[in-house]
């Protein structure tokens, strides 16, 4: 996850963008080892969330092969209230705020596919391991 992750990070930082990161990459970052893989207007966003479903657009780029980026079209959380309780780790010398884990169970509860469903037993072990 360090070099292309750690690029990303480090744009996001230096364009002093506000991003929460969760998902897949969140659950790698708190510990669970497990594989994860353009913007439009408001007008243009809503269109595909209503006509298609759309619930992100994921960006990939063939200079980060590796990784893929989804974006959320709409907030499917109250995102200042996460953030807020984001935890806070480094990658590359970058500060990234990433969903805590009680967070990142409940966005996985509410997904409840079967691999959301497999993490959230992992985040779950992990929560419990760290408060022994």
């Amino acid at each position: 996850m360090a070099t292309e992750f750690g690029k990303i990070f480090a744009a996001l930082a230096s364009a002093k963008v506000q991003y929460l990161v969760v998902g897949g990459v969140a659950v790698v970052m708190h510990g669970h080892t497990r594989l994860t893989a353009d913007l439009a207007d408001s007008a243009t966003r809503e269109s595909w969330i209503e006509d298609k479903g759309l619930m992100v657009l994921s960006l990939w780029s063939p200079s980060f092969s590796l990784t893929e980026v989804d974006l959320f079209v709409r907030e499917p959380f109250p995102f200042a209230d996460t953030f807020a309780r984001a935890v806070s780790m480094v990658i590359e010398g970058t500060s990234i705020p990433v969903a805590s884990i009680d967070d990142l169970i409940a966005l996985k509860k509410a997904a409840a596919r079967p691999k959301d469903l497999e993490d959230i037993r992992e985040l779950e072990r992990i929560k419990a391991e760290k408060q022994a």
